[in-house]
């Protein structure tokens, strides 16, 4: 329902405007007025005008008046106004225009025109007032969604506080005036005070790096870029220093219903303390003895390099040096008493050569490096060398592990030492360490306790091992190895009763070199494992031999050291017989008192199980080595061969004649074999036969000779040794009457 007001003074004006109107639609409700008072009466009531028409000639009326309290109403701000009248003075209808009425009509009106007008100002006020009604329902919307999105953000602000509150880093922001904005509780704890009282003081810088925080709050305040990230130290409020990995960035904190520009700064540390403890933890581990707290080689070479670098023409000399009889010490103390004499060796060296790099190589292998000035000689080396030595005059003082008790335990140690001079040029550090070993090796040679130079033909003789290395690779491939046997005598009866199998290596251009020359390269490769395998299954194939000639001679094979750290000894030997199918008592195994010692369980263990098969176990060389007597209580052995050292001298040096004789007098008792090595004259063979040695071994009786040889020695006549057994007896009766001759007298 539109209602359409009319205003005017006169009927007949009020009919034609009436007919404009019924023509306009039908529907429509008309009302028509004749002063203003009447019309605002109505108005006042009426919410649903959608056109007013004037007419100007009403003398009640004044349109202009009219028109402008229609306007200055809520509902009437908007309603279309038609203005008619005759008058066709200009100025009259901007006027009524000018007081803001919708359109003006030239009476008479066009019905036609009227309707057009009439039309489209009422349907473009429906569509004004929907498209308003339209956007306050929007802005309502608006409203309530400006709303809901400050009531989430404000939750979200609060829920990133509760976030910022529990992280395990420092999180803290700063205006452009250095005062907090944001303190977290992390940043409050490390600093010592609330959060609440931090926000608005100035921030704090702290440490070496307060200088750089402030250019890097600076930086991002002028960039609005963040910063790469620094590291930097702080002392906390419980006095701990701590190291921080810091980074700077700009941050946009705006409190909801509010808006800023201010530049915030965000700062966050991250506690790095642990991780560089744990970094120096690597870096000790990494480039540092764990024993000695010494450098370690790859120390060693850098600091060298760097040492290079810096000063090319830079001399220095390096002292390759190594304990004598470490291992004894080690072994016979215990590792904990070998790692304290490793560590007060360390601290002695770095007194005794303040300015030097002292580094801990491995093992009980030291390395040391001292700088030399311009134009130093050997001499000054030599000197150093010796103060070197010198600081090993003293014995040392370890804690030794007790079973009951921690007591201090005195160690005397000696050392060798390998020296290369360097004088400056190119540096190649693996090459150096080698020729310092080559010296040091020298040295230890010589009896240890010394130093040797490198000299150029320690790498021609080390060139020949490797050549040995090679050829004796295919030694056993080719068929190059031989085993000659020395026959083992018994001193009363001269029977042979065993034989020592004993290698060779017959080169293809026909020399024969004895063990000395390849024994030491064969156990530095490894290569004692399938030589001795060789060995075992020809001593027993010949042992298989002889016995299907009636022959049995005992016969007793050496057993490197090194071979119980490679390979398993005990089947071994059991693997030999089981394919020969000898009687396993037909075989000796000769071992070195070291042998004994080094691993004492596990080697005895091998051996105990060995003599359960039913083979032989010898000490060789006995009284040459760590062992002492006791020792043999604690080895499964059968029989103790006296080193040919002792046998020199024996007639003349009391000291010889004691240790002989104890030995002898010790093996009786723990019904022990006792076999004398290297006799070569018959005044050895009597003072051995006097004092009850039994057994003998040595080029006085014979050589070392072939299968075949020793095959025609067991199937001659018994050798017999008639001047030994009648100088014996003429002695021993000379000796008998005398004694009777005295007692007479």
């Amino acid at each position: 329902m539109r209602l359409i007001a009319i205003t005017a003074d006169q009927i007949a004006n009020e009919d034609r405007a009436r007919d404009l109107v019924m023509n306009f639609d039908a529907n429509s409700e008309i009302s028509e007025f004749f002063s203003e008072n009447d019309a605002f009466s109505h108005f006042r009531d009426t919410k649903n005008l959608n056109l007013l028409v004037v007419n100007v000639r009403s003398p009640h009326l004044d349109e202009v008046s009219v028109i402008a309290r229609i306007r200055v109403q809520a509902w009437g701000e908007e309603i279309p106004i038609i203005v008619i009248s005759d008058h066709q003075d200009r100025e009259m209808r901007l006027t009524v225009l000018r007081a803001e009425a919708t359109d003006f009509l030239q009476s008479p009106v066009d019905p036609e025109e009227f309707l057009i007008r009439a039309r489209n100002l009422i349907r473009f006020a429906a569509c004004r007032n929907e498209a308003r009604r339209n956007a306050g329902e929007l802005e309502r919307e608006r409203k309530a969604h400006r709303r809901a999105c400050d009531d989430l953000l404000r939750a979200s602000h609060e829920r990133l506080l509760q976030v910022i509150d529990t992280a395990p880093i420092m999180i803290s922001a700063v205006d452009a005036d250095g005062r907090y904005v944001l303190v977290n509780r992390r940043h409050a704890e490390m600093v010592g005070a609330p959060a609440s009282a931090l926000m608005g003081t100035i921030a704090r810088s702290w440490g070496k790096g307060e200088q750089r925080s402030e250019q890097q709050a600076r930086r991002v305040i002028e960039t609005g870029r963040a910063g790469p990230h620094y590291e930097e130290t702080f002392v906390d409020a419980t006095g701990v220093e701590r190291t921080l990995m810091t980074t700077k960035a700009p941050l946009h904190l705006t409190p909801p219903g509010e808006s800023s520009s201010k530049p915030l700064v965000l700062t966050t540390s991250l506690d790095i303390t642990k991780r560089k403890a744990a970094e120096r933890e690597l870096h000790v581990l990494a480039y540092y003895d764990q024993i000695t707290r010494l450098p370690n080689r790859l120390k060693l070479e850098i600091d060298l390099l760097r040492l290079n670098l810096t000063n090319q023409h830079q001399s220095f000399a390096l002292y390759a040096m190594d304990l004598d009889r470490f291992k004894a010490i080690n072994e016979t103390l215990g590792h904990q008493a070998g790692d304290g004499l490793l560590r007060a060796v360390a601290e002695r060296l770095v007194a005794t050569l303040p300015a030097a790099i002292v580094s801990h190589i491995g093992g009980d292998r030291f390395a040391i490096v001292s700088p030399l000035d311009v134009g130093a000689s050997r001499d000054a080396v030599e000197q150093e060398a010796e103060q070197i030595l010198g600081a090993f005059n003293d014995p040392f003082e370890l804690a030794v592990s007790h079973p009951e008790r921690e007591e201090p335990g005195t160690v005397l140690s000696t050392c060798s030492l390998g020296v290369v001079i360097y004088r400056g040029g190119a540096l190649r550090f693996e090459t150096l360490l080698k020729r310092a070993d080559m010296a040091m090796y020298r040295a230890k040679a010589r009896g240890g306790r010394g130093y040797a130079f490198f000299q150029h033909n320690m790498e021609d003789a080390q060139a020949a091992s490797m050549r040995i290395e090679l050829d004796l690779h295919n030694a056993v491939r080719r068929n190059e190895l031989r085993l000659h046997y020395q026959p083992e005598f018994d001193l009363k009866s001269g029977k042979i009763f065993a034989v020592e199998a004993l290698l060779r290596w017959e080169r293809r251009d026909g020399t024969l070199l004895s063990p000395g020359y390849f024994l030491t390269v064969a156990e530095e490769t490894g290569l004692i494992a399938p030589i001795t395998a060789w060995v075992l299954d020809e001593v027993c194939r010949q042992i298989g031999v002889w016995r299907t000639q009636g022959l049995a001679p005992r016969v007793a094979v050496n057993i490197s050291g090194v071979l119980f750290r490679l390979a398993d000894v005990h089947q071994m030997v059991t693997s030999a017989i089981e394919k020969s199918g000898v009687d396993p008592a037909s075989l000796e195994l000769e071992l070195t008192e070291t042998v004994l010692i080094e691993n004492v369980d596990s080697t005895n263990r091998q051996l105990a199980a060995l003599r359960d098969l039913g083979v032989s176990i010898a000490v060789d060389d006995f009284g040459t080595g760590y062992a002492s007597l006791s020792y043999l209580t604690k080895f499964a052995v059968d029989r103790i061969k006296i080193d040919a050292s002792f046998l020199r001298q024996i007639e003349e040096s009391t000291n010889d004649q004691f240790v002989v004789r104890s030995i002898l007098s010790l093996c009786r008792n723990l019904r022990l074999k006792v076999l004398a090595e290297g006799i070569e004259r018959g005044e050895q063979a009597l003072w051995l036969a006097r004092h009850g040695c039994r057994e003998g071994q040595g080029f006085y009786f014979a050589r070392p000779k072939s299968a075949e040889d020793i095959t025609n020695l067991l199937n001659g006549p018994t050798m017999q040794p008639p001047r030994i057994i009648t100088r014996v007896l003429t002695a021993e009766r000379a000796e008998h009457e005398r004694t009777l001759r005295t007692a007479e007298s």
